[in-house]
């Protein structure tokens, strides 16, 4: 620790003390900054400039933030990867289906579909890192759900235009329970509070 810094602050009142530990402090005027106030028995102080020191290290995209934006950039590419080994699947498994023109809408709608959830996954995930507001959060929360949808209108197509949904079905509980836990994270997490600021 700076024994400078440390009676430097020592000096100071803690009122002057507090205003200092909203600042962007190195850790170790941090370090001295809180000797000096427990020093002086103000718990009330020092409770204060630690939950101001959290604050600060939860700011900005890390940890479970961080995993977050990676999922969003890399779920709706291996969506769309899926859809269309099914797709190839069916073509090499049953060769007529190629001059249906059900099966040419349902590829097209498919693959429609998995896009338009890439563009909002993406742009949620660029949101994340760039933007400062809950508008980012509301985006991101927009955005896992994409999923899930994505999947159930990939499952509606197959139901209109075959009278069925395929194996498919399967996976879409499992997605629904990825966006409901994701959700719960961006509503309560700590980090995501410090970041983007509270829930109005």
């Amino acid at each position: 620790m700076n024994e400078r810094l440390l009676e430097h602050y020592r000096n100071l009142e803690t009122s002057s003390l507090l205003a200092l530990s909203k600042n962007d402090l190195t850790e170790e005027a941090q370090s001295a900054l809180d000797a000096a106030l427990a020093e002086r028995g103000d718990s009330t102080a020092l409770a204060a400039t630690s939950g101001d020191s959290t604050s600060k290290s939860l700011d900005g995209v890390g940890g479970w933030l961080r995993l977050l934006t990676i999922v969003l950039m890399i779920s709706p590419a291996a969506g769309l990867a899926f859809a269309w080994q099914d797709i190839l699947d069916v073509e090499r498994k049953y060769p007529s289906f190629a001059h249906l023109s059900n099966w040419h809408f349902y590829v097209v709608a498919a693959t429609s579909i998995y896009l338009a959830q890439a563009v909002v996954c993406t742009r949620a995930a660029w949101a994340l890192t760039k933007w400062r507001s809950r508008s980012a959060v509301t985006l991101a929360i927009a955005a896992v759900w994409s999923g899930p949808a994505a999947g159930f209108l990939q499952l509606l197509a197959l139901a209109f235009l075959f009278g069925g949904v395929g194996p498919g079905a399967a996976g879409l509980p499992r997605s629904v329970i990825s966006a409901s836990i994701w959700t719960c994270y961006l509503v309560f997490s700590k980090r995501v509070e410090a970041t983007y600021g509270p829930v109005s």
